[in-house]
């Protein structure tokens, strides 16, 4: 119904008062033609862009009068579509100004602001029999053209709106049409296009990042002798110099206090957005940390240390009670999991197949797998969620929040086809090792890394296209650093990135 359509309408006090203008004319369409709703609605889209009570900010008595006859020209409408006559009623409304966009000036020819003129006012005499003559006077007499509504006056064909009556639109509100001359769209950016214009920046940044770069990797070598480290890495989305100064704060750090360097023996050491120590047994300190918060945390490393025997006695019984399948903890999504949430999934799997083994129903019908069954099967343990599936690496995905009775169903069903699925992953991995190698070779980069984003066979098709034939790039990559994303850029260090599916 219409009548519903400003029911939101707000209202304001009335004061002052303007000019009107009066026009009566009487609509001398004999014949019935029906608009349907959705025409009607269409048709006075531009007559309710030059009388919405929203647009009367400034002027309350002008708002409150469209706000009123609004509501009565919907009544009026719906009674011509509900009993086909109504009584004549007279309606008064005010049209906002129109303001006509003029090009830009110098400061010194801008004119100096005008006040702007009071919207006019339109007297509206509503006589029509039938729904199209009724919306076509209301239109003649605010002067908005009719030709969209005489095109689509038939009830047997769609309504069409043609798009040049959208001028209104833009005449009442100043705003630009963008349909007329609209600027022609950026073509796509080829590899060869952006390693044209970008090399040359990217070996500056190169240049004046190569001496903080030997820096780090010599602190870095320093550390993993000095500490007796696995190794150390940088997942953070910041620069090598960051990177360094992180070295070099733990350097200090761990030449202060030797427990802490004690409590580092041996570990994996990341440098990431969380400290924490991650489920694989990795250490990480986030790079936007001070030292000395990065003390307090690995002060305490020995009561999370323990957690980690505790984990491995957790995994040994999770295998034993689901036929010898083990959990994988070498995704690099997975890897940064706590290990006191990882803790707390096994503990909620076990306890939940254990209770579901020892129900009245799960003593009869519930499916025990043979030990054994499942020793080639690895699986990972997702918190907060009921998801059942095989991951593209042949892992088996566990919500922990899952059915006990569909986890080992799912383990009995999928187990097979996810040991396969991940022997098959092994192969690619080897394959796109081999063939990353052979893209750094060929074309002599200096480092050749991807996004924790980019699959495998995403990074195959990157690398195989791009030494298909390296002279069709029209430049030498040679002592570059590559990253293999899904967006070009240029970091400050001068490490290139670009999308695994650059266009040619």
């Amino acid at each position: 119904m219409f009548t519903r359509v400003l029911s939101n309408l707000s209202r304001s006090q009335i004061n002052g008062a303007h000019s009107c203008f009066n026009f009566k004319v009487i609509p001398s369409v004999t014949t019935v033609r029906q608009l349907t709703q959705a025409q009607t609605s269409e048709a006075l889209r531009p007559f309710l862009f030059a009388v919405h009570p929203d647009f009367f900010g400034k002027y309350p008595k002008e708002r409150a009068i469209n706000e009123h006859s609004l509501k009565q020209l919907f009544a009026y409408i719906d009674g011509l579509k509900q009993r086909g006559n109504v009584s004549p009623t007279h309606l008064t409304f005010y049209l906002r100004n129109q303001q006509h966009k003029e090009p830009e000036k110098p400061p010194a020819e801008q004119p100096k602001p005008t006040e702007p003129t009071p919207p006019r006012a339109v007297n509206i005499s509503l006589l029509g029999n039938d729904i199209f003559s009724t919306v076509s006077h209301v239109l003649k007499s605010c002067d908005i053209s009719t030709n969209h509504v005489k095109q689509s006056s038939s009830p047997h064909h769609d309504f069409y709106r043609p798009i040049e009556w959208h001028h209104t639109y833009y005449t009442y509100t100043a705003k630009r049409n963008p349909f007329e001359g609209y600027p022609p769209s950026k073509p796509d950016v080829t590899l060869r296009y952006f390693l044209r214009r970008n090399i040359p920046k990217a070996r500056k940044h190169l240049h004046l990042s190569s001496q903080c770069r030997d820096e780090a990797q010599s602190h870095e070598k320093r550390l993993i002798t000095n500490l007796q480290l696995c190794n150390i890495s940088w997942q953070s989305s910041w620069n090598v110099s960051a990177y360094r100064t992180c070295l070099k704060a733990l350097d200090r750090l761990c030449q202060s206090n030797k427990s802490v360097a004690e409590n580092l023996k041996g570990r994996h050491v990341v440098f990431g957005n969380r400290s924490m120590l991650g489920c694989d047994g990795s250490i990480r300190l986030s790079s936007e940390d001070v030292p000395q918060q990065w003390q307090m945390f690995l002060s305490t490393l020995p009561r999370w240390l323990t957690m980690l025997d505790e984990v491995a006695l957790l995994e040994e019984h999770f295998s034993k009670l689901l036929g010898g399948c083990r959990v994988d903890k070498s995704d690099p999504i997975l890897s940064r999991t706590p290990v006191e949430e990882h803790c707390q999934c096994l503990q909620k799997v076990i306890s939940s197949i254990q209770r579901y083994y020892h129900t009245r129903h799960g003593k009869q019908q519930a499916i025990r797998i043979p030990p054994g069954r499942l020793k080639e099967v690895r699986v990972t343990l997702y918190n907060h969620s009921r998801i059942l599936d095989i991951s593209d690496f042949g892992l088996i995905q566990i919500g922990v929040q899952s059915n006990p009775e569909d986890i080992v169903h799912f383990l009995m069903d999928r187990g097979v086809t996810a040991r396969e699925m991940r022997k098959q992953k092994e192969w690619d991995v080897k394959a796109e090792e081999d063939i990353c190698r052979n893209c750094q070779e060929e074309l002599d980069l200096s480092s050749l890394t991807k996004d924790i984003t980019i699959t495998t066979e995403q990074m195959i098709s990157c690398c195989t296209r791009i030494t298909r034939n390296p002279l069709a790039l029209g430049v030498t990559m040679n002592d570059l650093r590559l990253h293999v994303t899904k967006y070009f850029s240029v970091l400050k260090d001068g490490e290139i990135c670009l999308p695994w599916d650059w266009k040619e």
